[in-house]
């Protein structure tokens, strides 16, 4: 996992696979390698629910990521946008 370095086995899943970015809101970087993170099932899971209960070390390095893939995708999105007067 890049979350909590813990191993994920030697078959991928597809559970182990998440999009930083929700797919159905942000359709356009889903393939994006940097929007999708390898994590556990249950890091997955923590997440698809928005991670109840105290928060944990590995939530808080969960939201990092996110916030980070959050600041790339504006940034990129800015990057596209034409210039005023071009």
């Amino acid at each position: 996992s890049q979350v909590s370095g813990k191993g994920l086995g030697i078959q991928l899943k597809s559970t182990f696979c998440d999009h930083l970015l929700e797919r159905n809101k942000y359709p356009e970087v889903a393939l994006e390698e940097w929007n999708i993170l390898l994590v556990t099932p249950d890091e997955h899971t923590r997440k698809g629910r928005g991670f109840p209960g105290e928060e944990t070390k590995e939530d808080k390095i969960y939201k990092l990521f996110i916030k980070q893939a959050k600041e790339r995708y504006e940034r990129e999105k800015n990057d596209k946008t034409p210039e005023e007067g071009s």
